[in-house]
């Protein structure tokens, strides 16, 4: 499914979720709705399109405070959609009607959203009864031709329900299966970034990090997903989610912390398209970024027809390795700035420790650099070769991406680079903006490279421009580039690079 639609639904959802008045019918007198009716309540969402499930069984908890005497608010906070965050939810002043003990919500609206929506009905229904909230919302978009079913259901609390959703230990148990020997010393659990990370022998291979089973405490009265005691596949981070038992919930994120990365090992990287993929965690690209540009060219009416920028290469210099390319994506101005951005002219390939979060609107932004580290890197080594392209392309002004000028006299070149860098959150992200420049680097290792048609070692010896803390937090990005002015937009079509056998040596 389109990923722009499925954000324009969820804000839809949202919007509906902020008319007032749902019934404006008299009713009976009812109990003191603070008492009887008003509370924290635990549950669930659902969401349907067409009939399709999207979302099934989300945990949400909603809030209903009194907002008179036969009218009720309603609130859902923190609501999200994947990466999308869509804050509070409410539903104001919403009256009742009473049946057979039941108290009930009913409303039809005509809700006026911005294009490409527009006007469409939301009929909205639901029940609090015995301590259960059900509220369902039945959404015709006409001008998509589509319908949504929301659905939520959820029980109240007593208000002395723990809060509490942690991992207080996280161990692999060589009693509990002989592969777990492989884990060397304990996972190191880090509350603040919510990250638990461990370290194996070098002989564990991708089937023994199938068979790893974990053995989990967790906070008392709260739930855990997956479950304590079964394997997972940590070839890839594997997300832990702590419900406490009024809701709470809090994500861990649980990885081998590795040093040597062969690129054998490749995973999905899109939904919309297959061909997107990228090597196994930690590592990021700048194909999402390929994908934006087709989705909005489809728009503006610029096509981009080459594959992702950045790919799998079968003959690396040992086994599979990573083939990185600079693409002519056509450039386009905005038709609507502000709204829409431009289409570059150039788009540099790039693979990378971190993660790529698109920002349509500030692209550099999308590049979040670096992975939380806890040991002090010294070097990076690997092997590389690359080739420039033959049409090199400057853009003078980066804010305008989509305007270039051919040149002749340059020639491109690669970039190999290491930055460490010192966070104060491990929410904190040093982006293409900034991430050689900001006054938070640590240690910093760059090297650029023009034609180089051979596999040839590189070690990049990191300069410590600050002195390293072991009490302090920090992230680290190795960052390969096709094009080492890629983040002003200007660069040879065809440029390749192509990594493999990437090693870091830490002191």
């Amino acid at each position: 499914m389109n990923k722009k639609l499925i954000i324009s639904l969820m804000a839809l959802i949202c919007s509906v979720f902020s008319f007032s008045a749902c019934s404006d019918d008299d009713g009976p007198k009812f109990p003191p709705i603070d008492t009887e009716i008003a509370g924290n309540y635990k549950g669930s969402l659902d969401v349907k399109l067409d009939g399709q499930a999207i979302i099934t069984a989300l945990p949400k908890n909603i809030t209903i405070t009194k907002a008179g005497d036969e009218a009720i608010d309603l609130e859902l906070k923190d609501f999200s959609f994947g990466s999308t965050a869509l804050g509070d939810i409410k539903l104001l002043n919403c009256v009742l009607t009473e049946q057979d003990g039941n108290y009930l919500i009913a409303s039809t609206q005509t809700l006026n959203l911005a294009d490409p929506i527009g006007a469409c009905e939301a009929q909205v229904e639901g029940t609090i009864a015995n301590g259960i909230a059900k509220v369902n919302i039945n959404i015709d978009v006409t001008a998509l031709k589509q319908k949504v079913e929301v659905a939520y259901t959820g029980t109240k609390m007593t208000g002395t329900e723990s809060s509490e959703a942690k991992i207080l230990k996280f161990i692999f148990d060589r009693n509990v299966a002989a592969v777990d020997s492989l884990v060397l010393g304990e996972p190191v659990i880090d509350e603040e970034s919510k990250t638990i990370t461990f370290r194996v022998a070098d002989s564990t291979t991708t089937e023994h990090l199938k068979q790893l089973v974990p053995t989990i405490e967790i906070s008392e009265q709260a739930t855990i997903t997956p479950e304590d005691g079964v394997a997972q596949d940590f070839n890839e981070p594997v997300q832990y989610t702590i419900t406490a038992e009024d809701g709470t919930q809090a994500v861990y994120t649980v990885s081998v912390l590795g040093s040597y990365y062969d690129f054998e090992n490749w995973v999905g990287e899109s939904k919309n398209y297959e061909d997107l993929q990228k090597p196994a965690y930690p590592w990021a690209t700048s194909n999402l970024g390929i994908e934006s540009i087709r989705s909005l060219g489809s728009i503006m009416g610029v096509t981009y027809t080459g594959g992702p920028i950045v790919q799998q290469e079968e003959n690396g210099y040992q086994g599979v390795g990573a083939k990185i390319v600079t693409a002519d994506t056509k450039g386009g101005a905005s038709i609507m700035p502000g709204v829409f951005p431009s289409i570059p002219k150039i788009t540099s390939g790039s693979l990378f420790t971190g993660d790529f979060v698109v920002d349509a609107m500030n692209t550099l932004n999308s590049t979040q650099f670096g992975i939380p580290y806890f040991q002090k890197p010294v070097s990076v080594k690997g092997y590389f070769k690359y080739t420039p392209g033959e049409e090199y392309y400057y853009c003078p002004d980066p804010s305008k991406s989509e305007a270039t000028e051919l040149r002749e006299d340059l020639s491109d070149e690669c970039s190999l680079c290491a930055v460490l860098y010192e966070v104060d959150s491990y929410d904190e992200f040093l982006n293409g903006e900034n991430v050689y420049t900001s006054d938070k680097i640590v240690a910093l290792a760059q090297q650029f490279a023009g034609n180089t048609p051979d596999y040839t070692a590189f070690d990049l010896q990191l300069k410590y421009e600050k002195e390293y803390d072991p009490a302090k937090k920090y992230r680290f990005a190795i960052i390969f580039s096709s094009s080492k002015d890629g983040a002003a937009f200007s660069g040879a079509v065809n440029s390749t690079l192509w990594i493999d056998e990437v090693e870091v040596i830490n002191e």
